[in-house]
C-alpha cells in the first residue's frame, strides 16, 4: 500500500509559501531514516508518497530550510499493518465483508464459505494469492491452485486481508480483484495445508 504525506508551510503573515523545496524524514518506526522531497504548490502544500513492506508505525516530520534556518512541521504518524508473510495475501469474498464478521480466509472449502457478488469461486482456490507484492484497493491479483501458491507457515495475530468481488480460473491461473482491504484478528488453527483452515474476525477496514 501507499501512504501520502502532506505538509503545508506559510510565512509569518499566514500566506502560503509556494515553489519551496520540502524535505520529509522518518525519525522512528520500521522505515526510520527514510527521506523524500516535495515542492509546495500555490497553496503552500507539498506531498510525498511512499510504500512499506514492513509493519509498524512511522513518525514523520517535514522541514523547509531558508536563510533564517530550518522551519519544522509538526510530526505525523503512519501505521502499516502486516499482510501474510512472504509477499502474498489472503482473500475473503465481498459478501462476507462486515465489521465483526467471522471470516474464512484459507482452506479447502474456501469456495463454499466465501460468497461474492460477481462470481462463484473455483474450487481450486483455497484463499491465498501471491501475485501482488504491495496490494492496494482497486488492483487485481493472480495465483495458482491449491497450496502450490506456497502460503506462509504462520500468520500474524492481526493481518490485512483482501476482499474480492470475483475470482476466476483460466487454465492454471486464478485471478481476482481487490475491492477492499480489511484487518482480521486471526484465530488459532491455521496451517499451510488447506485442511487446516484459517479463520478470524474483521476488526477494521483499511480501504
Amino acid at each position: 500500500m501507499t501512504a501520502t504525506e502532506r505538509a503545508k508551510f506559510t510565512n509569518g503573515c499566514g500566506q502560503p509559501l509556494s515553489d519551496v523545496l520540502v524535505h520529509f524524514a522518518a525519525s522512528s518506526g520500521p522505515n526510520a531514516g527514510r527521506t523524500g522531497t516535495g515542492t509546495t504548490d500555490a497553496n503552500g502544500v507539498a506531498t510525498y508518497n511512499y510504500s512499506s513492506a514492513l509493519a509498524g508505525t512511522d513518525t514523520w516530520r517535514a522541514t523547509v530550510t531558508n536563510l533564517a534556518g530550518d522551519i519544522n512541521s509538526n510530526t505525523v504518524t503512519v501505521t502499516w499493518w502486516p499482510f501474510a508473510t512472504g509477499g502474498g495475501a489472503f482473500v475473503i469474498g465481498d459478501l462476507e465483508d462486515s465489521m465483526n464478521a467471522q471470516v474464512y480466509w484459507w482452506g479447502a472449502q474456501w469456495w463454499k464459505h466465501d460468497e461474492m457478488r460477481n462470481s462463484l469461486a473455483p474450487a481450486a482456490f483455497k484463499g491465498y494469492e501471491n501475485g501482488n507484492l504491495v496490494p492496494m484497493c482497486g488492483q487485481t491479483w493472480t495465483t495458482r491452485p491449491g497450496n502450490s501458491a506456497k502460503p506462509p507457515t504462520k500468520v500474524p495475530g492481526v493481518m490485512a486481508v483482501l476482499v474480492a468481488s470475483h475470482v476466476t480460473k483460466k487454465g492454471a491461473v486464478i485471478s481476482g480483484d481487490i475491492v477492499h482491504i480489511v484487518l482480521v484478528q486471526t484465530n488459532a488453527g491455521y496451517a499451510a495445508n488447506p485442511g487446516h483452515i484459517g479463520t478470524g474476525q474483521i476488526i477494521g477496514t483499511i480501504c
